[in-house]
């Protein structure tokens, strides 16, 4: 397993932790950020003193009879602004809440993802191992060449840059004897995708024989190789 698939995890908590911190602290920044109020100023020019009319003071009056106080201009500009302020405050802090919420459970969901596909990948792993052998214990209850049980056959195969592979030779459950010549393909998980008989290198047409190497070919297992295609091609013979 390369450093990646080994250490993703811890990389991916790490990077969304750093993110979610930068998120916080950019946030609490801009609530520590002076409040500019914005003024308006009212300039009144005493110069030359003018007497309200009757009809001046009728319509301030009128202005009021909705039982509403009359306030100064500026203090209400002012209020109007500190308002406005605190609203868009709490907006983006909300806006800010939401982000980080979706961040955190897009780290979740990734890491779940990334530990599911590790259990995968360490699941075919142990399924390889198992498997790495060509011996079929079923064979036993099954009569054999000739009529003894334990008879078994000689495997050879053939494929390019593999090793570190066991092929036991496989017990036969048919009567009879032959040779039977199986192309393969392999994946890169050393795994066979693809299994076919070779009629010109095979001389027998023994269904039993020839269904029991095909079966045993296709359960083959090969070391991992991720240089070579993922459909190799190769050969197993049996005789």
């Amino acid at each position: 397993m390369n450093f990646w698939n080994k250490y993703q995890w811890t990389v991916v908590g790490i990077a969304g932790t750093i993110v979610i911190h930068l998120i916080l602290l950019l946030f609490l920044n801009f609530k520590t950020l002076p409040e500019v109020v914005a003024t308006n100023e009212v300039l009144i020019d005493f110069a030359e003193e003018i007497k309200p009319t009757t009809d001046d003071l009728q319509e301030v009056q009128e202005a009021g009879e909705d039982g509403r106080p009359l306030t100064n201009v500026s203090a209400d500009v002012n209020s109007e602004t500190q308002m406005s302020s605190r609203i868009d405050k709490e907006k983006l802090s909300g806006e800010v809440d939401k982000l980080v919420q979706e961040l955190e459970n897009q780290y979740r969901n990734e890491a779940t993802r990334s530990q599911e596909a590790l259990e995968k990948l360490e699941k075919q792993r142990e399924e390889r191992q198992n498997k790495n052998s060509l011996y079929d214990e079923s064979a036993e209850d099954v009569e054999a060449v000739q009529g003894k049980k334990g008879v078994r056959a000689s495997a050879e195969w053939s494929l390019s840059k593999r090793k570190n592979f066991d092929l036991p030779a496989p017990s036969y459950v048919c009567k009879g004897q032959g040779e039977v010549h199986i192309s393969i393909k392999v994946n890169n998980q050393g795994e066979v995708t693809a299994a076919n008989i070779v009629e010109s290198q095979t001389n027998t047409s023994l269904a039993c024989l020839r269904e029991q190497a095909l079966a045993y070919a296709k359960r083959a297992r090969f070391n991992d190789d991720y240089s070579v295609s993922n459909s190799q091609k190769g050969w197993i013979h049996f005789t």
